[in-house]
């Protein structure tokens, strides 16, 4: 993911809408959560496409039993 603007015109600012945001991003009411399954190992970008400001890196490690089975080999 690029990381730009969201779906709001007027929190954007300069920033060009990001392609995430406006291909219809799932929307999530004030205080509620989201699980994320099936995420590969490696660093994932998430913005928020009200706020575009409002950025986080999840960084998904192995699991420690894939971890151990990587360093027999």
């Amino acid at each position: 993911m690029s990381f730009g603007g969201g779906f709001v015109p007027v929190l954007n600012g300069t920033l060009i809408p990001a392609p995430e945001c406006t291909a219809g991003p799932t929307a999530l009411s004030p205080g509620a959560s989201l699980e994320v399954t099936g995420l590969s190992v490696g660093d994932h970008s998430l913005q928020c496409c009200i706020h575009p400001w409002m950025r986080i890196l999840v960084k998904v490690q192995p699991e420690e039993a894939e971890a151990r089975e990587d360093d027999r080999k």
